[in-house]
């Protein structure tokens, strides 16, 4: 899937940037273009990397949760979403109406797609050149209501996204953390530095949430126009993607590649190559000589709680009695009658060295589900006996929902 998936990438690329131009999404003031990358701030990096990790744990949480209890609800599926958009409409409101004036700013940077905001905090529009404590609580209640409507509207089903609040929430947080690392640390994150921070903290919160670091790490160098821009933007993506650990916005990931449909077949057949069915066969049964007579060998199976009996004649295995056929001869036959007249014989004979695949493959040819297993080089002493169900059991299917 990974090559059409590129070259339809480029067709689409190529399609729409002639219609709308070559440009990127976001303008860059011009310090960007002078940015040098200085190893002295790599424990900055990280930190924005543990900042962006941890509220994306929080709006993973507040997301999931929302969904859980819209889920829960038996509503008409239109009243879902309504009831959804009303709740966001009453915090808007709440918090246009009720803070202050910089509650405009945060509610108005919560009610749309957010990306003339997140263009104000790239070109140092939101503060000047001090970011005191005003600054960064306007900042972090404009997350954590970002957060909250953004997960009653698409939590109820409403017709929305992730990225872009991921987005705004990104480069609020990279701008916080860069400010607060400026005014606290002036020489080593002038000013000009905080537009980095922005950008980075984008694509960090997201990559964090979304469990896609590499993709991210290419926008941000498209963004930023620059690839000095790329250690830091790797160490705090990959610090914000280990610090989210095993939480994930979107329901449709697996844990791991082997829970893939698209690799499943793949991963059964490498297991089934490496494992010798004398590891698989099993059965319920005890060894007894074909002269033995029904009657001893129903007190023998009794006695060890046997289902089956492996049968043997002249030092060979000659195949297998089940309890319930001895139950079945009549009480009167029991004393004269050997089991060798019972023996139900399986055609299909495999070495206990041979591969599961391999013994799958013989059995489709042989058109049998059952084969017997006996000691390699030695055909007359069985191991067990294997049906395609233990060599190819049906995959359970994988709830996304519950996955991780």
């Amino acid at each position: 899937m990974f090559v059409p998936s590129i070259i339809a990438s480029v067709v689409a690329y190529s399609v729409y940037s002639t219609v709308f131009g070559f440009h990127t999404l976001f303008a860059t003031p011009a310090t960007m273009a002078t940015y040098a990358f200085d190893p002295e701030r790599l424990p900055f990096w990280a930190l924005l990397g543990i900042v962006c990790g941890a509220a994306g744990i929080l709006f993973i949480f507040v997301f999931h949760r929302t969904d859980t209890w819209f889920r829960a609800r038996r509503w008409a599926p239109g009243f879902r979403p309504a009831v959804g958009g009303a709740l966001a409409g009453v915090l808007f409101l709440g918090t246009y109406f009720l803070l202050p004036e910089q509650g405009h700013f945060v509610s108005l940077s919560s009610l749309t797609i957010g990306y003339g905001f997140v263009q104000a905090a790239l070109m140092g529009q939101i503060a000047s050149g001090a970011y005191p404590v005003e600054v960064i609580a306007v900042l972090l209640a404009a997350i954590l209501l970002r957060m909250a409507m953004t997960s009653f509207v698409v939590g109820s089903g409403g017709s929305a996204g992730l990225f872009g609040t991921s987005v705004v929430v990104g480069a609020f947080l990279g701008t916080a953390v860069g400010g607060v690392s400026h005014d606290l640390f002036p020489v080593l994150v002038p000013l000009g530095v905080i537009p980095v921070f922005t950008i980075v903290g984008m694509m960090s919160f997201f990559g964090g949430i979304s469990k896609a670091p590499l993709g991210v790490l290419i926008m941000v160098v498209e963004m930023a126009g620059t690839y000095a821009i790329l250690p830091a933007a790797m160490l705090s993506i990959f610090v914000a993607y280990v610090a989210t650990g095993r939480a994930h916005m979107y329901t449709e990931q697996l844990p791991s590649r082997i829970q893939s449909p698209a690799h499943r077949e793949e991963y059964r057949a490498y297991f089934l190559s490496e494992v010798p069915i004398g590891e698989i066969a099993s059965h319920d049964s005890e060894t007894v000589q074909g002269s033995t007579t029904v009657a001893s060998a129903l007190k023998l199976a009794i006695r060890h709680g046997h289902s089956n009996l492996s049968v043997e004649q002249d030092g060979r295995w000659i195949g297998g009695v089940r309890a319930t056929d001895l139950v079945a001869v009549p009480e009167g036959e029991r004393d004269r009658r050997p089991i060798a007249e019972l023996v139900r014989p399986v055609d299909l004979v495999l070495p206990g060295d041979l591969s599961a695949l391999e013994a799958l493959r013989r059995l489709d040819q042989h058109g049998g589900d059952v084969a017997a297993v006996v000691v390699p080089g030695n055909a007359g002493r069985v191991i067990g006996l294997v049906t395609r169900r233990d060599l190819a059991p049906p995959t359970p299917s994988v709830d996304p929902s519950t996955s991780g």
